[in-house]
């Protein structure tokens, strides 16, 4: 296995998907299946709720209360490692490319691609419009 991602990381040997099935095929379907579904919400709902409190923030002048700020600390805390570790795994097979050292987060990689005229940017303005911009209009 560890030869199939140094061939994915410097290019060399394989071919992307049979990087990918590699992976799959080690780890098996089902958790491969549940790791990204399982990923996938939890990435969402840490999204919407910090969405959520920087609307709330905006909305009453920068403030936010000490509770709210007890929250929402946390949620950036275990989000953002989240969203970089998905970007990394899970990006890197929607996108068929690795992640570039500007755009670490999934939302990053959408913004990257967003005006893009190939497939990548269809899918960035597909997840961007409907899923990220209902709850931060200003995302991407």
């Amino acid at each position: 296995m560890i030869e199939h991602l140094i061939a994915l990381v410097t290019g060399a040997g394989l071919g992307y998907w049979n990087v990918v099935l590699a992976i799959v095929k080690t780890v098996g379907v089902a958790k491969s299946v549940a790791f990204v579904v399982l990923s996938t919400f939890a990435l969402y709902l840490l999204f919407i709720g910090v969405m959520y409190f920087k609307r709330k923030r905006i909305a009453e002048n920068g403030h936010l209360k000490w509770w709210e700020w007890s929250v929402v600390i946390p949620m950036l805390v275990i989000g953002y490692p989240i969203d970089i570790v998905y970007n990394i795994i899970i990006g890197t097979v929607l996108f068929k490319e690795l992640p570039q050292f500007n755009a670490l987060t999934f939302s990053a990689r959408i913004k990257m691609h967003e005006d893009d005229t190939d497939w990548r940017g269809v899918f960035a303005r597909w997840v961007c419009k409907r899923y990220l911009r209902p709850y931060d209009p200003t995302h991407c």
